[in-house]
């Protein structure tokens, strides 16, 4: 039994199930063995807050070597190799011939986890096409807000809490905290407030998300934020309507939907 970011771990205490020839569980490296099978058996294997693959097997014989991959099931939906691949909409209002900007293409991977004794390090490459947008409007300030386009991001599973850090070497602390988990009404993702529980439907399907909203003003700008977050999966939607008390008139609304995520 491996676990899917760590191959060369075991996954301990998951339960192996042999119909009427009972179970077993995998013992602290993650192997287990079983005696005394007769004919062709289903085994499946269980354990709570994981998922693995192949969920069940049949076997033939006395003596077969099966092994199944682990991933847990992480509040945030990482794991080596999760994919999260999303369209960026810009849509600007109120400004004379309007640009119209096209859909662009952006996604995030897991391609590193580093796993420590008292943190997980969850590294993220992120891509994205930059939009055409009219000039004195900076792109790339903009995608940073929404997909940090710019960077392998880090991200530090602490305990109960989730952290961004810039570099290995960073100290979690407040300033960088993402959520504390699990999220409940009142409590905080990403600087917004998480309002209410409910059902969206994106391109990569219909999620039950945490609803979460917040505003905020830099210099003669506005910006006003939601989110939803679903368990398990991570960011599934995102809207930031922007103005500016120097461009009267003038609205700019970004929406970020998940098109696709694989575990």
């Amino acid at each position: 039994m491996t676990d899917k970011d760590d191959p060369a771990a075991g996954v301990a205490g998951a339960e192996l199930s042999f119909g009427r020839f009972g179970t077993t569980t995998t013992d602290a490296q993650g192997n287990w063995s079983k005696d005394k099978l007769k004919g062709q058996v289903q085994i499946s294997i269980a354990k709570e807050g994981w998922d693995f693959a192949p969920a069940s097997k049949k076997v033939t014989g006395p003596s077969t070597t099966v092994n199944f991959v682990g991933r847990f099931c992480d509040y945030m939906g990482l794991s080596l190799g999760a994919k999260w691949e999303y369209e960026l909409s810009i849509d600007i209002t109120g400004v004379e011939n309007p640009t119209v900007v096209e859909p662009t293409q952006a996604s995030q991977e897991v391609v590193r986890v580093d796993k420590q004794d008292a943190r997980t390090l969850f590294y993220i490459f992120s891509e994205s096409e930059e939009p055409q947008l009219p000039d004195g409007i900076d792109a790339k300030s903009l995608l940073a807000i929404m997909t940090n386009p710019e960077y392998t991001a880090i991200v530090s599973r602490k305990g109960d809490n989730y952290y961004d850090l810039t570099h290995p070497d960073q100290e979690e602390s407040e300033d960088h905290l993402i959520m504390e988990v699990p999220l409940s009404v009142g409590d905080t993702y990403l600087g917004l407030t998480v309002e209410r529980e409910e059902t969206v439907t994106t391109s990569a399907g219909s999620f039950t998300a945490l609803y979460c909203a917040g505003e905020s003003d830099e210099g003669t700008g506005h910006a006003e934020a939601e989110a939803w977050f679903a368990p398990s999966v991570g960011l599934v939607k995102a809207t930031s309507v922007f103005t500016d008390s120097e461009l009267p008139g003038m609205v700019m609304r970004i929406e970020l939907e998940l098109t696709s995520y694989t575990p």
